[in-house]
This record gives C-alpha cells, structure tokens and sequence, in this order.
C-alpha cells in the first residue's frame, strides 16, 4: 500500500511539473525582492512630506535655490519610486495568474518570471536610491 501511494504521489508531481518549470521558486524570487523592498515603501509618503517642508522652509528663510531644487527633484523621485511599485502590483495582480498556475507554456513562462525579476530588481534599485537620497537631504 505504502509503495503504491509513494507512486501516486510521484506520479502527482512530475504531472504538477511536467514542462520542468518551477513556477513556484520562480514566483519566490520575484516576490522575495517584492517583500523585502515593500516595508521601506510604505515610508516613502512621510519622507516626501518631510523634502517638501524642508524645501518650503529653506525658501520662507530666502535660501539658495540650488538646495530647494535638489530637495524637490528628490520629492519627484520618491513619487516615482513610490508608483513604480503600484504599476509594478497592479500589473502582477492583472498579469501572473496563467504564468503561476502552469496554463502558459513553458517559454512563456520563463520569460515572464524573467522579465519580472528583472522590473522588481530595477524597482528595489530606484526605491532604496530615492530614499536614501531622502534621507541625506534630510541629514
């Protein structure tokens, strides 16, 4: 009995994984660097809020603009930073599902998982710049 379940079971998993595509350590990696960069996002709104005022209290003292400036384009790269993670969530909602469930074929899917790794890698890289930039001007 115990024989004939082991085969089941294998049986089972090579039909789950008949193409050899691993969607699920796949979506592992692309969702890691997703969970990893998602706690500093939900700061980038209370560090935008803190450019700005530091912006609008260097021009009420007549500071130079250079500075006001610079604290400006960084507040415009935190929104970016902060949308690109919203397109990026939306498209993954509106996108994944024939890519995690094995209804695409397996190129398909490889270049998929692929092109997202690629946009979470570039969305962790435009994050964490933005907010660091934040958080020197805020130094």
């Amino acid at each position: 009995m115990k024989k004939w379940l082991a085969i089941l079971s294998l049986g089972l998993v090579l039909m789950a994984c008949g193409d050899g595509v691993d969607r699920e350590a796949l979506r592992k990696q692309v969702m890691d660097v997703h969970d990893e960069v998602m706690p500093q996002w939900g700061g980038i709104g209370k560090l935008k809020s803190q450019v700005l005022k530091k912006a609008a209290d260097l021009e009420a003292a007549d500071s130079t603009d250079a500075k006001i400036k610079e604290l400006r384009d960084i507040a415009i790269d935190l929104d970016a930073a902060y949308k690109v993670m919203s397109v990026w969530m939306q498209d993954w909602q509106k996108n994944a599902k024939p890519f995690e469930s094995g209804e695409a074929g397996k190129e398909e899917t490889l270049a998929f998982f692929k092109s997202e790794q690629d946009r979470v890698d570039k969305m962790k890289v435009q994050i964490q710049s933005a907010i660091a930039a934040a958080e020197e001007a805020l130094k």
